[in-house]
């Protein structure tokens, strides 16, 4: 294949995957199957704009991270349908790049992963913004909110400031669109647990769901969201960095999480570190 032929295919490329896959041969199929899973992901962006959810991208699968199925998934006229809708007539879910069945049993909003920040995308990872974003990816696919039974949050400020009212609402909205939730790791910068305590508890959000529960610092108005909790951990840097992002002589999220803890009446494991605050004491125990 001389190079006019090759750069003629690459300029068709974006074409074909704006949904006129009927009007191109097999030939150039197999080309941009072949070749999109070599191209680099920041510049492959640029040629090949992606269709699906950044959501679907960040998916800790082995079946997202083989390039070959993702740039079969693109070539379909409405991945997302196939993706999201999968019980709509016409779905598509067969040959090579047949979509798993737990695909979406565990989702992440994260913009603290190396492997998450490094791609260099182009897409915004500003805590805020790419929390509010992903929600709302997610809020438009039926499939990741009935079939999700694991949530992480991980979301990183090097500057600590409130979210907006929107953004906490559409979280409580999410959530409650979750009925197999079961973990949940919350991780959000220790500034933002009284604004989304206060707003969850107007919404009257609850999350009978969950089991098992992982919390960052000032986040202990989780326990009574998810009453039906039988794991808990937190007060440690391993549960999140916020832990950490507190001053040495700042007990107070460490009492909270205690008091909180004692109303969880299916519990039956937890699991906190509290080495920061000097170990155990009868004094931390009591709260004086």
């Amino acid at each position: 294949m001389n190079f006019k032929i090759l750069f003629s295919f690459v300029l068709l490329a974006p074409w074909c995957y704006c949904g006129l896959l009927d009007e191109i041969s097999e030939m150039q199929k197999d080309f941009y199957d072949q070749v999109l899973p070599f191209v680099p992901e920041r510049i492959g962006k640029l040629i090949f704009p992606t269709k699906l959810p950044i959501f679907v991208h960040d998916i800790d699968h082995p079946w997202v991270k083989d390039k070959k199925n993702i740039a079969c998934l693109e070539r379909r006229l409405d991945p997302i349908r196939d993706l999201c809708y999968p019980t709509v007539e016409g779905v598509e879910n067969a040959g090579d790049c047949a979509i798993p069945l737990d695909l979406f049993d565990r989702l992440r909003i994260d913009n603290n992963c190396y492997e998450i920040i490094n791609k260099k995308d182009g897409v915004n990872r500003y805590a805020w913004t790419n929390l509010n974003d992903r929600l709302e990816e997610m809020s438009k696919c039926q499939a990741a909110l009935e079939q999700v039974t694991y949530l992480y949050i991980d979301t990183y400020m090097s500057t600590e400031y409130e979210p907006n009212t929107a953004v906490v609402e559409l979280f409580a909205e999410v959530l409650s669109l979750m009925p197999n939730l079961e973990r949940l790791r919350w991780g959000l910068p220790s500034s933002s647990g009284a604004r989304f305590g206060e707003i969850f508890a107007l919404k009257k959000l609850e999350l009978p769901s969950v089991k098992y529960l992982v919390l960052g610092a000032e986040a202990h108005f989780m326990v009574n969201i998810c009453p039906n909790i039988t794991e808990l951990g937190a007060g440690h840097y391993n549960h999140h960095y916020s832990w950490n992002s507190l001053s040495w002589n700042d007990t107070k999220p460490f009492k909270n999480l205690l008091k909180a803890a004692s109303t969880a009446e299916n519990l039956t494991s937890l699991s906190i570190q509290i080495d920061k605050y000097g170990g155990w004491s009868p004094q931390s125990v009591r709260g004086s």
